[in-house]
């Protein structure tokens, strides 16, 4: 007579493979999206401002436009400043030119309005 094989162990085997060969798949189509093996770095000028944020393949050789440098980060953005290896985001004044106004509501409804509130014209 042959060699019995149990069937349990071969059912098993012929299940697991594509499974774990799936896993595989996916474990390494996770690394590619997550940027595994990418480093993000700002481009900056020579005035110090990050002109762009590229993600670039570590230890990929990447020519600089004359200026400007690559600096590592996770937190910098298109705009900011790069100074004593120190990131920063500039700080925007908004200067109010002309008074506020009160020209939402029209001469009748002004007129209401301190009316009510007990006011005189």
């Amino acid at each position: 007579m042959g060699q019995v094989v149990p069937l349990v162990v071969v059912a098993a085997a012929v299940v697991a493979e594509p499974i774990l060969g799936a896993l595989g798949a996916l474990g390494a189509l996770a690394g590619a999206a997550s940027g595994v093996g990418k480093m993000r770095k700002a481009l900056i000028d020579e005035t110090g401002t990050v002109v762009n944020v590229i993600e670039i393949d570590e230890g990929a050789d990447y020519s600089l436009p004359d200026g400007h440098q690559l600096v590592a980060t996770d937190t910098a953005s298109v705009g900011d400043t790069y100074a004593n290896k120190k990131f920063a985001t500039p700080v925007i004044a908004v200067e109010v030119t002309q008074p506020l106004s009160d020209a939402a509501f029209s001469k009748e409804e002004r007129r209401a309005i301190r009316e009510r509130l007990g006011l005189g014209e």
